[in-house]
């Protein structure tokens, strides 16, 4: 991966972790709308499952269900990934992205 672009990734997600956003599981299914509730691997969906209410679990999907050309469930963490693991996981995101987006312009959700 070029530096630039690891440097760019690694700042992001420091941004993210150092944010002020305690994790919570306090489920906000109730609360919030969700038309779509994403899990990266198959423990982030199971985790949810049990979270979400029985009613919502149709929204519930895996991401790389929108990227079934990678051939895999989950999206694998890019650091144990070795030098092209950033890049690998970039291209499973822009493809489940523009999966995403394909299948909200099918459903209308």
């Amino acid at each position: 991966m070029r530096t630039y672009v690891r440097a760019t990734v690694e700042r992001r997600l420091a941004k993210i972790a150092a944010s002020n956003h305690p994790y919570t599981e306090t489920p906000l299914y109730t609360e919030i709308q969700f038309d779509l509730i994403l899990a990266m691997d198959r423990g982030h969906f199971a985790r949810l499952s049990r979270l979400c209410p029985s009613e919502k679990r149709g929204r519930l999907r895996l991401f790389l269900d929108f990227a079934p050309q990678f051939g895999i469930q989950d999206v694998p963490d890019p650091y144990y990934g070795g030098q092209d693991g950033f890049e690998t996981v970039l291209d499973m995101i822009g493809a489940g992205c523009q999966g995403i987006l394909h299948h909200i312009r099918e459903t209308g959700r």
